[in-house]
């Protein structure tokens, strides 16, 4: 890091900056007593890291400029998602967040943008509202209706002046807004606020999340423990019939026919495998993690009505499915969970009302990167 003066006694010191970038990606933080705002912009266009005014109060400059360096040490981890087609915009910002360590990826159009929301993981977005294929007060919707993507801070860079419509972005969901042209160490400034605010409640939100996701399965474990010994009953009444009848014709007759000892052999196989099967069933599912990975929506709900269909079997409730192709990317034991404690929601409501027909309906839809499941 160089900390440079902008008046020297041989030079101006803003004639290095362009020097020092060309050679080498140290940071540079100006420290100077020149108040000139056109300076400043453009030495910030040149990518240094931080313009800081030395005037009377030299303690509170030295304190910012400790900021600065504690900062860059703590965020070389933090992605910026900017979607904008100004080509002149995107620079901009590449200009500003770089030096401070952020990762930066741009999308050009909205769906370009949401598709890299979906693939990938960020901290921040920066969203333009007149996009080439999406108004952006759409896109910020459809973002918000993201579970996973409700916390992650979105600042608006626009040039409107439309009173009604930046009231609405608020109202959507985003988190800042900055009118174009943008005054550069602003954005910089809201940058690394809403970044640290994120930081600091970004574990205490994961923690909580990861203490509801367990209080959930331990309310569930006692009933699917249950569903364990219904669903093991079957075959082992099966491999135990089969072998007492085997013994009892050996016994009778002094010998059993090869027809009758492989026809029992291969149920009992048969029922070997599915009892296996069941328990690793159920194993998957008491995992404390399961990695994020693509899976079939049709698939998931079949493997959570194998996991209880003993309790809606027994109460006569009839599931009617319409199912669209999905395979979306997240986590298939958590979403799984989600389901299961819905159905059984329903279930407790018949059980309450005393339903003469039972059914619970489930359908599934996709809209553009959000599918939708309704039950």
């Amino acid at each position: 890091m160089i900390i440079l003066d902008l008046h020297l006694p041989d030079g101006e010191g803003y004639e290095l900056i362009s020097n020092i970038k060309s050679l080498t990606d140290t940071k540079v933080v100006i420290l100077t007593a020149n108040t000139e705002k056109q300076l400043r912009e453009e030495l910030f266009h040149h990518g240094i890291l931080d313009y800081i005014i030395k005037d009377k109060n030299l303690s509170y400059a030295l304190k910012e400029l400790h900021k600065v360096l504690e900062h860059i040490q703590t965020v070389k981890t933090y992605n910026i998602l900017v979607i904008d087609d100004s080509a002149f915009i995107c620079k901009q910002i590449e200009n500003v967040l770089l030096p401070r360590n952020y990762k930066v990826t741009i999308a050009k159009t909205a769906q370009d943008g949401l598709e890299k929301l979906l693939n990938g993981k960020y901290d921040l977005i920066t969203l333009d509202m007149e996009l080439p294929d999406i108004h952006g007060s759409d896109v910020l919707e459809e973002i918000k209706l993201r579970k996973e993507f409700l916390d992650i801070p979105i600042i608006v860079i626009s040039g409107t002046n439309d009173s009604d419509l930046i009231r609405k972005i608020y109202k959507l969901g985003g988190s800042d807004f900055i009118r174009k042209p943008f005054i550069v160490d602003e954005f910089a400034l809201k940058v690394d606020l809403w970044i640290d605010y994120r930081k600091k409640h970004f574990n205490e939100l994961e923690q909580k999340d990861q203490l509801l996701s367990q209080q959930s399965k331990m309310a569930t474990m006692g009933e699917m423990l249950e569903n364990i010994t219904h669903q093991s009953r079957q075959p082992l009444s099966i491999i135990t019939s089969l072998a007492s009848g085997t013994l009892f014709e050996q016994e009778m007759h002094g010998e059993v026919t090869k027809e009758h000892l492989k026809d029992s052999l291969e149920q009992i196989v048969q029922s070997a495998v599915h009892l296996s099967d069941t328990m690793t069933m159920f194993r998957n599912f008491y995992k404390k993690e399961s990695p994020k990975s693509e899976f079939d929506l049709e698939g998931l709900f079949t493997k959570a009505f194998q996991l209880t269909q003993s309790k809606f079997h027994n109460r006569e409730i009839k599931f009617i499915n319409q199912f669209e192709k999905i395979t979306p990317n997240g986590y298939e034991t958590e979403l799984l969970q989600v389901f299961i404690n819905i159905s059984n929601n329903a279930r407790d409501e018949f059980e309450k009302n005393k339903f003469n027909e039972k059914y619970i309906f489930i359908k599934t839809n996709k809209e553009m990167i959000n599918a939708f499941i309704y039950q």
